[in-house]
């Protein structure tokens, strides 16, 4: 074991200076398929750890960009912008039936329900029974206000203004006396 001891620390001390002399010569020339595989290879994963550093100030992803380029030379900007109607406008020119039918798709109707013998709808997670009005904001800000003129378990008649309309419901409310 006395032996063993001076011959590990020969080992150790020549073993970096092997590595040493290693190092020195210089690598043995790969092959042409393989200098061709290693070239693909530093090719495909050169962006990916060497990446190209970033500018210094970042561009704003949330911006708008309108374009201004005039696509004929007989384009006049004034009568573009005034083409385009303002929401608001739009609910202007709008018929009874137009907007009633505007205001009937954004009616969440959850279903029909019979308290005290008088039915009762949920729209838009509240109750309401026949006369009731049913108040929603219009795109403007404008209140629209449209009526339930007759609630039965089978159907739903809204009107606004002039404008009635029959909405059929899927699943009508029975009383509890009837059978299946």
């Amino acid at each position: 074991m006395k032996h063993r001891l001076p011959l590990l620390l020969l080992a150790a001390g020549l073993l970096p200076a092997a590595a040493f002399l290693r190092a020195a010569e210089p690598p043995p020339a790969p092959s042409p398929g393989k200098s061709r595989l290693i070239a693909r290879i530093d090719a495909l994963l050169r962006p990916h750890l060497k990446p190209a550093p970033l500018p210094v100030v970042l561009p704003n992803p949330f911006t708008v960009i309108r374009g201004t380029a005039d696509f004929t030379e007989g384009h006049d900007p004034a009568a573009t912008t005034a083409s385009f109607a303002s929401p608001a406008d739009d609910a202007a020119h709008l018929t009874d039936e137009e907007m009633l039918a505007r205001c009937m798709a954004r009616l969440k109707i959850g279903g029909t329900m019979q308290v005290n013998d008088v039915t009762q709808l949920l729209i838009n997670q509240e109750l309401y029974k026949e006369g009731d009005y049913v108040i929603l904001e219009d795109k403007g800000g404008a209140l629209v206000y449209v009526q339930i003129v007759r609630l039965s378990p089978g159907d739903l008649t809204l009107r606004y203004k002039e404008a009635t309309q029959v909405i059929r419901l899927k699943n009508p409310a029975k009383p509890k006396d009837a059978g299946p």
